[in-house]
């Protein structure tokens, strides 16, 4: 099942996910983690791949979190003045590539044209004037850029920034992984001790409990990296416990997984691992429960 069409996430979740995933280059091609091709951007550093977060799911400042080194983010720096000149490049080299282009195609073609067509000096004048307010802008911008430059305590503000995200995209890819699992084993439980059988509704109940546990951890592990202000080991220590406590759960269900896919051709009177693990699940729901 390929991010594009699971539903265990919400639409801002999987954008989440993919814009802080790793870009993968194959055959001197950029792609994001879910195929989809990006674009090289030339700018006066170099040639860069941008991800670009898509329109009409993050607001400003999300995206500023989330997508820090696309155009989208560089606009929204440059509009609030809090711009670097990486950000300039980034938004304007394109553009002045183009301007550049321009005026050389124009002096290329601007005499045998006006040769066949007797232009004036005025048309001329004209076109060679059109980019000059759009460059006026641009280098007005870049000063603005120059004069307020971006502070060190900016930088560390960003990195702190940059682990917290890392840290909601680990947890996020841990909803989705439980969630799959566990959708599984409700289908193998409803195969293997379909209704009248006692077991099935036992089964079901504790894996309801373990996702209502398991959902829990994950809102108020979100809680933390979503709503800190300010970054510290004990902010770091408590998301860590809270991604240890994650995993726990779903290696829980990850065994009955596995234990139902083992059984399902064995005799159905020899359930005692599956109900060992079921066991272990409601001692673990419990210590969890009372442990919150």
């Amino acid at each position: 099942m390929s991010k594009k069409d699971t539903n265990l996430l919400t639409k801002k979740e999987n954008e989440i996910i993919r814009l802080t995933s790793s870009i993968k280059i194959i055959n001197a091609k950029a792609y994001d983690n879910q195929g989809n091709a990006l674009d090289c951007i030339e700018t006066l550093h170099g040639l860069e791949y941008v991800m670009e977060p898509e329109k009409g799911i993050f607001n400003e400042q999300e995206i500023l979190k989330y997508a820090p080194n696309s155009i989208s983010a560089a606009k929204i720096r440059i509009k609030n003045n809090i711009a670097s000149m990486n950000d300039f490049y980034l938004v304007y080299s394109p553009l002045i590539w183009k301007i550049i282009l321009y005026y050389l195609t124009l002096l290329i073609l601007i005499v045998p044209i006006a040769i066949l067509f007797n232009w004036s000096l005025l048309i001329f004048l004209v076109l060679f004037l059109i980019p000059i307010y759009k460059l006026k802008k641009i280098m007005q911008i870049k000063t603005d850029i120059q004069l307020n430059k971006v502070s060190s305590s900016n930088t560390k503000s960003f990195n702190e920034v940059s682990n917290l995200v890392q840290y909601e995209k680990k947890i996020l890819e841990l909803k989705e992984e439980f969630e799959t699992k566990k959708m599984k084993a409700e289908e193998l439980i409803e195969k293997r001790f379909a209704p009248p059988q006692l077991t099935y509704d036992k089964f079901m109940s504790t894996v309801e409990n373990a996702e209502r546990i398991f959902m829990s951890e994950i809102d108020s592990a979100l809680d933390i990296v979503r709503y800190t202000t300010e970054y510290s080991p004990d902010i770091e220590e408590q998301i860590q416990a809270k991604i240890k406590t994650l995993k726990i759960l779903i290696k829980q269900i990850d065994d009955l997984l596995k234990e139902l896919v083992l059984t399902l051709s064995k005799d159905k009177s020899k359930d005692d691992e599956i109900k060992n693990i079921i066991n272990e699940m409601d001692r673990l729901i419990n210590s969890i429960s009372q442990y919150d």
